[in-house]
């Protein structure tokens, strides 16, 4: 009896010594859950800014637009009316909610129609453009929030 578990001993020694070490770590990205398809928002702002040139000022038809929808525009507005209004986002981003340990949930969505910039926007300075955020919780998607950056 203690022949073969010795015998088993050594053979297992001899089995992982067999093996390559370090082993390379396994890299690990936290999963995102969504309620939509579109939690992953395209065009990003490193999309939008790559060949940006400051300062930046939209085409006027779509300032005029932007100024216009920033006084029209209401919480409860579906993403199709916003569509028809303002056209499609200059970037769109995410707001993450975490659900848990490495699970997060994309539980809204926010447009951001840019007027003008006057240089690359930062904490400190947005200058001037109209950010809708729509909900990923309803069907369809409505605005729940909308902010006025020196719109007025």
């Amino acid at each position: 009896m203690k022949q073969a578990s010795l015998s088993l001993l050594l053979g297992f020694i001899a089995c992982t010594a067999c093996q390559s070490y370090p082993r390379p770590l396994r890299q690990h990205q936290p999963p995102i859950v969504s309620t939509t398809a579109q939690a992953v928002a395209q065009p990003t702002i490193e999309q939008f800014t790559a060949n940006l040139w400051y300062p930046y000022k939209a085409p006027r038809p779509r300032r005029i637009g932007i100024e216009n929808a920033a006084h029209k525009l209401t919480i409860g507005a579906t993403e199709e009316e916003v569509k028809a209004k303002l056209g499609q986002p200059d970037y769109k981003a995410p707001n993450m909610r975490e659900l848990g340990k490495h699970r997060f949930q994309a539980y809204q969505e926010v447009w951001h129609y840019v007027h003008t910039w006057e240089k690359p926007i930062s904490p400190y300075y947005h200058g001037k453009m109209l950010v809708v955020t729509l909900t990923n919780e309803s069907v369809p998607r409505v605005v729940v929030h909308i902010y006025n950056e020196g719109l007025d």
